[in-house]
């Protein structure tokens, strides 16, 4: 890991966090075991106001060389890195649901499957799916515009997000901002990132900026459009402070298995449902268990820790770079 960037790692890591405790919760809600209402609805709308936002500006940050490729080498290589994961993961968890489909909370039809995988991608792999679009579109954009103008575009995408009906455009529309913004953090210089946010006055003001976007997001009752409208600095102020805490923690030792997760993420993403969705089922099925703390507690700590552990045996038979692109 010397050659990686420690603080970009520990935001992935806690991010990824977030997103299997995002999924872990939606699962206990969506099996209706009596999670409290008002915890799911703080806890889900605080989690996905930046998590995913996060992880395609993480995305961006590494793209000045990708770049400067041919258009036919740079989108092969994005297809190895995510696309064949997306669809050898797809095909796995798919027959995983539809073989348990009678414990899951959601079902699927062999069909259905085959049509999701090349046209709708279900479960998390809809990020590697619209990454990749997005790489390909950037790609475009940045041979025909400026960086700048690509900024301004992707903001006006935002915007007009929510009038989208088409799924695929939609994610790629409300995203696409997120991915040009880590683009540019990188053009900007990564080391100016880290002194900035060093600062303890920064610091403080990314807490209280945080507290007061996500109290008028939770408590305020908004038009739609006003609340699609508020999103954006919720993401950005949120996004913001994973940085900051990031760029703290990397220094702390006892915190360094964060930096593992953000290493593993995409492995932990592609399994984390699998392990998470399995875990409910055995606790609640084999040992009659339906404590909400308990599957939640359970439930992360598990949907994390398989995922590594199936990533480490597998790279014994190095095939992990064609299960996970790495």
């Amino acid at each position: 890991m010397s050659n990686r960037i420690s603080w970009v790692d520990f935001a992935k890591g806690i991010g990824i966090i977030l997103v299997v405790y995002g999924h872990v919760l939606r699962g206990i809600e969506s099996a209706s075991m009596g999670l409290s209402e008002s915890f799911f609805a703080i806890s889900d709308k605080l989690v996905y106001g930046f998590h995913m936002p996060l992880f395609f500006l993480l995305s961006g940050l590494f793209l000045s060389k990708w770049i400067n490729k041919g258009f036919k080498k740079g989108v092969t290589e994005k297809a190895a890195l995510l696309l064949i994961p997306y669809l050898i993961w797809s095909l796995i968890q798919g027959s995983v649901n539809i073989v348990l489909s009678s414990f899951t909370n959601q079902s699927l039809t062999w069909g259905d499957l085959i049509i999701n995988m090349f046209m709708s991608p279900f479960g998390q792999f809809w990020f590697l799916y619209v990454l990749f679009i997005m790489f390909v579109i950037y790609y475009i954009f940045r041979k025909v515009t400026t960086q700048n103008s690509t900024l301004i575009i992707s903001l006006i995408l935002f915007l007009i997000a929510p009038f989208s009906d088409v799924w695929v455009l939609n994610s790629v529309f409300k995203n696409f901002f997120f991915f040009v913004v880590g683009v540019n953090l990188m053009n900007f210089n990564l080391q100016k990132v880290e002194k900035c946010v060093s600062n303890n006055l920064y610091k403080l003001s990314s807490v209280v900026l945080f507290i007061v976007i996500n109290y008028i997001y939770l408590s305020i009752e908004l038009t739609t459009f006003w609340e699609n409208l508020l999103e954006l600095p919720v993401a950005i102020i949120g996004i913001n402070l994973i940085i900051v805490v990031s760029v703290i923690v990397s220094k702390i030792k006892p915190f360094k298995f964060i930096e593992v997760l953000g290493v593993l993420s995409m492995a932990i993403y592609l399994l984390h449902i699998l392990a998470g969705s399995g875990t409910r089922i055995i606790l609640n099925g084999i040992f009659n268990i339906d404590n909400v703390a308990i599957h939640i507690v359970v439930g992360t700590v598990l949907g994390i820790a398989f995922p590594v552990i199936a990533y480490k045996i597998i790279e014994k038979f190095k095939i992990n770079k064609y299960l996970f692109g790495r």
